[in-house]
C-alpha cells in the first residue's frame, strides 16, 4: 500500500558528471542542460519511489528551471528537492542543483503518480 507523501520532505542525491552528460562549449566539456534536467527528474523520482506501490511509478509532467552556471566533466553535483505539494496524483518539487556552494540551477518540477493498468 502506498505510504503518505509528506509536504516539506527533503531529499538530495549526488551525481558525478560523466562523458555522456556533457556538451563542449569553447573547448570546455560542461554539463548539458538536458542531462541536468535528467538528474533533477531522477532525484525527484527516487525521492518518492519507496512510498509507492509496486505497480506505481512517477513521470515528469512539467519542469521550470534555470541553468545559471557550468559544471565540468568529473565534478560532483548535488541535486536537492523538496516536496512542496502533494495533491492526489500530482507531486510538486522545488529543486536546486549545486557544485559545492556554486548554484547551477533552481526551479520547480512536477511529477504525476501513474499506475499499471490491469
Amino acid at each position: 500500500m502506498m505510504t503518505e507523501l509528506t509536504e516539506g520532505s527533503k531529499w538530495s542525491q549526488q551525481w558525478e558528471i560523466t562523458q555522456p552528460m556533457v556538451t563542449v562549449h569553447m573547448s570546455r566539456a560542461v554539463l548539458s542542460t538536458p542531462a541536468m534536467i535528467g538528474l533533477i527528474e531522477g532525484t525527484c523520482h527516487g525521492a518518492v519511489e519507496s512510498n509507492l506501490d509496486a505497480a506505481q511509478t512517477t513521470v515528469g509532467t512539467h519542469i521550470n528551471v534555470s541553468h545559471l552556471a557550468p559544471a565540468s566533466l568529473g565534478e560532483v553535483v548535488t541535486v536537492s528537492c523538496e516536496l512542496i505539494a502533494a495533491r492526489g496524483r500530482r507531486l510538486e518539487f522545488e529543486v536546486d542543483v549545486r557544485v559545492g556552494d556554486r548554484v547551477l540551477s533552481q526551479g520547480f518540477h512536477t511529477r504525476a503518480i501513474m499506475s499499471d493498468l490491469p
